[in-house]
């Protein structure tokens, strides 16, 4: 059974290859005119060949399940339409993450100059600080306008007496900021003006100005807390 099958192998390798023969002249000069087709060139050697007749007869007989070329380029369009999908995908991916890095980046880009500002604001107030010693004080009253020979409180709340208190007096008439009188004073001639702080609690201190004063027309007071 195999020798009659190898016999009729041989047979028709033979007349397939005297067919070629008697056709290659008829053929040649319309050679030009075809085209190369890969599907036939079942070696894949870039031309189409006897060999590629003697593969397709060593199979003569054989059956199977067929391949829908056409199906199977489908597929392949599909993939590469699925692949360009993806690369879509991903193009967009990358475009909202570099817009995520611009706003971050924009964010701390805003955070750092905030910080600067702050950092700024601490050297001028470590400027003061070298400068006084005392740094910023923990109350300020601000310039307060006390009638003569009346008294007022001033509510700090510092929560502690263990404090340091300035208070400076303005005077418009030629003596501005001062501290003349501190405390009261009288002159020869019974006149008696001044002001001083008293009264001082863990969360006030009381001002006074007395009767006769023409000094002390604002009042300003500094209170630093001193460190336990």
């Amino acid at each position: 059974m195999t020798a009659k099958k190898n016999l009729i192998i041989v047979v028709l390798a033979t007349f397939c290859l005297t067919a070629t023969l008697f056709m290659i002249m008829p053929t040649r000069s319309s050679s030009a005119e075809r085209q190369y087709d890969p599907w036939i060139d079942y070696n894949d050697d870039g031309k189409i060949s006897i060999g590629d007749i003697v593969n397709t007869i060593s199979f003569f007989g054989t059956s199977g399940e067929p391949i829908n070329k056409t199906a199977l380029l489908y597929n392949v369009n599909d993939t590469f339409t699925a692949l360009l999908s993806r690369i879509d995908s991903l193009n967009a991916s990358l475009l909202d993450l570099e817009a995520y890095f611009e706003t971050r980046i924009n964010t701390l880009n805003a955070t750092l100059v905030e910080q600067q500002s702050r950092i700024a604001d601490l050297e001028t107030q470590l400027i003061i600080l070298n400068a006084t010693k005392l740094g910023k004080p923990d109350y300020d009253s601000g310039w307060l306008s006390i009638p003569a020979g009346q008294s007022r409180t001033l509510p700090h709340a510092l929560n502690t007496t263990n404090v340091l208190v300035y208070m400076i007096g303005y005077d418009d008439t030629g003596y501005y900021v001062h501290q003349l009188a501190y405390g009261g004073d009288a002159t020869g001639t019974g006149n008696v003006y001044g002001a001083w702080w008293c009264k001082l609690t863990e969360t006030s201190i009381e001002i006074y100005r007395l009767g006769q004063d023409v000094r002390w027309q604002q009042i300003r007071v500094f209170i630093w807390k001193i460190p336990q």
